[in-house]
């Protein structure tokens, strides 16, 4: 986020520099000002309204009400807002996972479990021959809901974690304060 905006400053400036700098007529660059303003303006509207929106999904009964779909965007949002980059895998790998988030140089896969009941071993599975291509690359297995007990015996690897409504609950503390 902070480069975006760094971006958009360098931008600003060098429009500043075309628009004044070069053709210095009054009513030019009081057009061009207004022009670049009106368009900073809009783009912030557009981001407060974007935050205003997430935030009031920013509650667990509106995830557990959420459709699988809107479940994993809502995730990745959820990431952003937390500092990651966030990315959709590519087609080969989207049954096995559901967005790839990044930060700090790791790389985590995470595959979102919506789910009204506690997680089964069986919805998990899957993943029992899972092996990271390096390792700075994990796998995060996020849900609404619980894991079984069973689980966390059956997957000791540190390459696999399981993140449950309290690591969701503690996120979402995260980004509304």
């Amino acid at each position: 986020m902070r480069i975006l905006r760094i971006g958009v400053l360098c931008i600003a400036i060098y429009m500043y520099y075309l628009f004044i700098m070069i053709n210095f007529s009054i009513y030019n660059a009081t057009m061009k000002i207004i022009l670049v303003a009106i368009l900073l303006i809009g783009m912030e509207v557009i981001r407060q309204r974007g935050t205003r929106h997430f935030l009031e999904h920013c509650n667990i009964s509106a995830v557990d009400g959420m459709s699988q779909d809107v479940f994993i965007g809502f995730i990745g949002e959820l990431y952003k807002r937390l500092g990651y980059s966030v990315s959709i895998p590519n087609p080969n790998d989207k049954p096995n996972y559901d967005l790839v988030v990044k930060k700090s140089g790791k790389s985590f896969k995470v595959k979102c479990i919506h789910s009204q009941e506690n997680v089964t071993f069986e919805q998990v599975s899957t993943f029992d021959n899972y092996a990271p291509q390096n390792k700075k690359e994990h796998l995060l297995i996020v849900t609404n809901s619980y894991f079984e007990k069973k689980i966390s015996e059956h997957f000791p690897k540190k390459e696999i974690m399981f993140k449950d409504r309290g690591y969701l609950l503690n996120c979402l503390h995260q980004v509304s304060d």
